[in-house]
């Protein structure tokens, strides 16, 4: 892994965030856009009407991707795990590890039993 993907890694909450507030903002500009849309589609000003559709062209494309990114940008842990647990998981060296753990804390424990029973004795 180089310094531009831990860099990224480190960054995808902030883009997350970045992304959200983006969303809820074109959402709102949005909203606005297609209520104006239809107040002067009834009044029957063509040339607002034609404006708010591009602008809406404009706007539904940026909050959809926006707010997909919002949801679906892993958060930087979530991206760690993706990318390090794979790793541990089919490292042979790792594997063996607990059973070598359990061995010498087995022989541990049963040092202390037979320390404690030589104590109440």
């Amino acid at each position: 892994m180089n310094a531009w993907q831990v860099y990224w890694f480190l960054m995808l909450d902030s883009v997350s965030t970045a992304s959200g507030l983006i969303a809820v903002v074109v959402g709102l500009v949005l909203s606005f856009s297609v209520i104006f849309y239809f107040i002067c589609k009834f009044d029957g000003d063509e040339d607002v009407v034609r404006i708010t559709e591009q602008i809406n062209k404009i706007l539904i494309p940026i909050f959809a991707i926006t707010f997909l990114l919002s949801i679906f940008l892993p958060t930087t842990k979530q991206m760690a795990t993706i990318y390090i647990l794979p790793k541990i998981a089919n490292n042979e060296q790792v594997q063996q590890i607990p059973d070598k753990l359990l061995e010498l804390g087995n022989k541990q424990l049963d040092e202390w039993i037979n320390e404690f029973k030589d104590v109440k004795k």
